[in-house]
């Protein structure tokens, strides 16, 4: 028995015009089978188990980046540091308020107000120009003079003295020999007094004529005489009728030549004010070998 050869016959045109949607159903079916081998190869991908040690990469937190407090050394107060890492918000720090550092007000009693000092405030300034402490001064007197507040009350060594109307005032004041404690006092109304004191020294010795060298009715064998004394410092002093200096302690010296055979000697000192003292001499004079 003979095979009969396959006829191929040829699809109607309505078969062949449907076959491009055969080719999509081809397609979507190539896209299943991927889907199932993707699905076979992650069931084939081992899943690591919970003994193993897998990387997990760090997730970098953010970090707020704030401004380090500035810390006063001088101030006893000390700012908390604030801690960097994540901040989910920030939480505000309470501080302190500084402590003032003015002066601090009196405080009063409870039991009443705070007492007030009833004494006198301090004295008026004074200032005393003249004379310096330690001064010394030749005659019996020194001028005081200085400086108060104007209407204050002047006194020195115990005499009222005149305040002109800047406050300035002067006084002559008497002195005795030797050392004298010059007190300035300045006093006002209400107030205390101020004080100035000054030591001053007097050379001023009363009006006197004393002769140290030679001795009267002395015998020399020198025909030189040297003749010295002691009067006052502003006194003038002459040997018979010759000045001779005196100095400001009222010390004087000089020579004198005598002739030979018995001498008179006149000293004599006058004051400033006209007062003289006068001192007779009678000196022998013989030369040697006779």
């Amino acid at each position: 028995m003979t095979a009969e050869p396959t006829k191929f016959h040829s699809l109607p045109q309505g078969v062949q015009a449907s076959r491009p949607g055969g080719s999509r159903g081809l397609r979507a079916a190539f896209l299943f089978a991927a889907l199932i081998l993707a699905l076979a190869v992650a069931c084939i991908t081992p899943i690591p188990r919970p003994d193993q040690d897998t990387p997990v990469p760090e997730t970098p937190n953010p970090t707020a980046v704030l401004p380090s407090p500035t810390i006063d050394p001088s101030s006893p107060e000390r700012t908390s540091p604030i801690p960097t890492g994540t901040v989910s918000s920030p939480t505000p720090v309470p501080t302190e308020a500084p402590t003032p550092t003015s002066e601090a007000l009196p405080t009063r009693s409870p039991d009443g107000p705070t007492p007030v000092p009833t004494g006198p405030p301090g004295g008026p300034f004074l200032q005393v120009y003249a004379p310096e402490e330690g001064a010394t001064v030749l005659g019996n007197t020194v001028a005081v003079y200085g400086q108060t507040a104007p209407g204050a009350e002047v006194s020195v060594a115990g005499i009222p003295t005149a305040v002109d109307s800047q406050g300035g005032f002067r006084l002559s004041v008497p002195l005795e020999p030797g050392e004298n404690d010059v007190v300035v006092v300045a006093s006002s109304e209400g107030a205390r007094n101020t004080t100035v004191s000054r030591i001053v020294t007097s050379l001023f010795l009363p009006f006197l004529l004393l002769l140290t060298e030679p001795q009267n009715e002395t015998v020399v064998n020198n025909s030189l005489l040297p003749i010295s004394g002691r009067t006052g410092p502003n006194a003038i002093v002459s040997i018979n009728g010759r000045s001779v200096p005196v100095d400001r302690f009222g010390y004087f010296s000089s020579s004198f030549l005598l002739d030979e055979g018995p001498n008179v000697i006149d000293v004599v000192a006058t004051n400033d004010d006209g007062q003289t003292l006068s001192r007779v001499l009678a000196v022998i004079y013989r030369r040697l070998g006779e």
